[in-house]
């Protein structure tokens, strides 16, 4: 007999089924303001990258088009990839600066 318990508290779903635990997140609008810029970062710098290469033009605008979905997808739908930008950014706030 399989019961299954879920907690809602906060921004976040907890469930549990036999033994396993899995957690929903629902994220701020400060962390999904984080996703659009590292989209436009990384867009950026692989475009200049793209645009320095030695190869025809069509080659180029079919590797920015490749680019542009894969970074996309990695940037707005990729669980893992999402967490390590809203973790660089964390810790890119909690430096201090020396002058």
């Amino acid at each position: 007999m399989s019961k299954k318990y879920t907690l809602k508290a906060g921004t976040a779903n907890y469930s549990v089924r036999c033994g396993n635990v899995g957690f929903k997140i629902k994220r701020g609008e400060v962390s999904w303001a984080y996703f659009p810029l590292a989209y436009s970062i990384l867009l950026t710098i692989s475009i200049g990258i793209i645009s320095v290469l030695e190869i025809c033009y069509i080659y180029k605008i079919l590797l920015i088009m490749v680019d542009s979905v894969v970074l996309f997808k990695l940037c707005f739908f990729n669980g893992w990839f999402r967490n390590k930008i809203v973790g660089l950014f964390s810790k890119s706030k909690k430096f201090e600066e020396i002058s």
